[in-house]
């Protein structure tokens, strides 16, 4: 059997913990029919942030290096904290300063425009 070139990705989810991903693996197939696994996500440890709301508090990342010599790079994600509906939360933190004289390229808005100086 002859499998179809291109791009295959896979996703598991956890319908018992609000479908939160516990992995996926991006590969394609080559010519020759071999696939190969280009990115694959594995969450091993997952939290109940607020009823129903499951995230991930452990995973590995790991994607086709462009190195010959390292094949894989990994990353590895560990979160120390997490919330969700926090009262207290700063919404400042979401606005970050841009330096006067930065040129900003607004793709929402379709504007482009110089930051002034103070």
């Amino acid at each position: 059997m002859t499998k179809a070139q291109g791009w295959e990705e896979s996703y598991w989810l956890d319908p018992g913990r609000g479908f939160a991903l516990l992995g996926s693996e991006g590969k394609s197939v080559l010519p020759d029919d071999t696939e190969q696994v280009k990115s694959r996500i594995k969450v091993k440890k997952l939290k109940e942030i607020v009823p129903g709301i499951w995230w991930p508090i452990e995973a590995t990342l790991e994607t086709l290096s462009t190195v010959p010599e390292k094949p894989y790079e990994r990353i590895v994600y560990r979160a120390l904290s997490v919330a969700a509906n926090d009262p207290d939360l700063d919404e400042a933190i979401f606005k970050a300063p841009i330096p006067p004289g930065y040129l900003v390229d607004d793709e929402v808005a379709g504007t482009e425009y110089t930051v002034p100086q103070e």
